[in-house]
């Protein structure tokens, strides 16, 4: 019910809510009416109701593990994917900001940063965490896998979010 989900998600009910709504009234002012919805269901609404899903749904500790290995998998195809493209289809590449930057299955190389952006702090966090050494050497080969593909997104806030993330965490 709707009591239990917010009772799942504790004190951050109302500061999502307030963000949702800063995020929604912001699309009235916006230039392009049609980009500003899909940025707003792109970057606020879907992560939110993949976050509802999971509150509701994830009730052991082997469903969470299950879905952080699942994103960190993600994360390790999608670069494994772009360095294939950096690799053998550079041809296909174009130069932006100075470079190739490569785009994997996206439309967009930001769209790979944004990924990371998701998928990059929780492999750090894994570092840190208690869970078993091997656990920890996966997450440390993911994410040395995903940050030279980041670099070749040349995605400046990819870069920004990512460094805010570490520092939270540590």
């Amino acid at each position: 019910s709707w009591m239990q989900l917010r009772e799942r998600l504790g004190p951050f009910f109302w500061p999502i809510l307030v963000f949702c709504g800063a995020a929604a009234l912001s699309m009235l002012v916006a230039y392009s009416h049609r980009v500003a919805l899909r940025a707003f269901h792109e970057e606020v609404l879907a992560p939110l109701l993949y976050l509802g899903l999971a509150l509701v749904y994830f009730r052991t500790r082997t469903d969470l593990y299950r879905l952080i290995f699942a994103l960190l998998g993600t994360g390790l195809l999608v670069a494994l994917i772009g360095l294939g493209q950096y690799i053998l289809f550079k041809h296909t590449l174009e130069t932006q900001q100075g470079g190739l930057r490569v785009y994997a299955m996206y439309g967009s190389a930001n769209s790979i940063g944004l990924l990371f952006d998701y998928v990059m702090p929780l492999g750090i966090a894994w570092l840190v965490a208690r869970v078993a050494l091997k656990s920890r050497l996966l997450a440390v080969g993911v994410c040395i896998v995903m940050l030279p593909v980041l670099y070749l997104t040349f995605s400046g806030g990819a870069w920004l979010a990512l460094t805010v993330a570490t520092v939270f965490i540590v």
